[in-house]
């Protein structure tokens, strides 16, 4: 399987998660939870790539073969390590979020009648 592939399944697969928590927990699937689904989709496909680039500098390109990354090593791995905290930090916010139940509506939300008016003229009865 190669990287395209494996990055969509796992993107899929990550997206998935985020939905069925948000079902299970808020019971609710509306159409301003889209942005969380697509975010979560475009993390999951970083995960392959993300690995990947982590394991380069284990794993190197052979010195029989000249690539503009020799010496780069190091770098590379960073880089992948870089992009793989963001993508887990992001995967985690998401699911953190789709965990995290919506507040039941309290009576303050509820409009309040509004005060009577006084017709012209009249006062306020005297206190005592």
């Amino acid at each position: 399987m190669d990287f395209n592939r494996l990055g969509t399944v796992v993107g899929f697969i990550v997206c998935v998660v985020v939905v069925m928590i948000t079902i299970i927990r808020q019971r609710r699937f509306e159409l301003t939870d889209l942005g969380p689904y697509a975010a979560s989709f475009l993390a999951g496909t970083n995960l392959p790539a993300a690995l990947f680039l982590c394991t380069y500098a284990l794993y190197p390109d052979s010195a029989t073969v000249a690539t503009k990354l020799h010496g780069m090593e190091r770098f590379v791995s960073f880089a992948g390590l870089s992009l793989l905290l963001v993508t887990l930090l992001s995967i985690y916010g998401l699911c953190r979020n789709a965990y995290q139940q919506a507040p039941a509506p309290t009576a303050a939300a509820e409009p309040q009648a509004a005060p009577a008016l006084k017709k012209t003229g009249e006062q306020d009865a005297p206190r005592a």
